[in-house]
């Protein structure tokens, strides 16, 4: 558990891992870097596990934080009237 919460970085270059172990990995939290050369593991589970690890609710709020400031950007405008007809 100790590594669980603290291996921002981790590096198995030219270890034997296999796409299969990437699940183990799917568990460290705070895994932000992860190297795979000349290993066994295959393109297509690298991107698999990139995928997987995404902070997908983090991004949720990001987005509603995003839309909310473009919400309060167009409501930050103000109304001219002339009364005189636009051409």
């Amino acid at each position: 558990d100790v590594l669980k919460g603290n291996l921002v970085y981790l590096n198995l270059y030219g270890t034997q891992i296999t796409d299969t172990a990437l699940d183990d990995l799917e568990n460290l939290d705070s895994l932000q870097s992860l190297y795979l050369w000349e290993t066994q593991v295959s393109k297509d589970a690298a991107k698999e596990f990139q995928e997987n690890k995404l902070d997908k609710l983090q991004i949720k709020s990001w987005e509603e934080e995003i839309e909310a400031l473009q919400q309060k950007i167009h409501s930050a405008g103000i109304l001219v009237e002339t009364g005189a007809d636009a051409d």
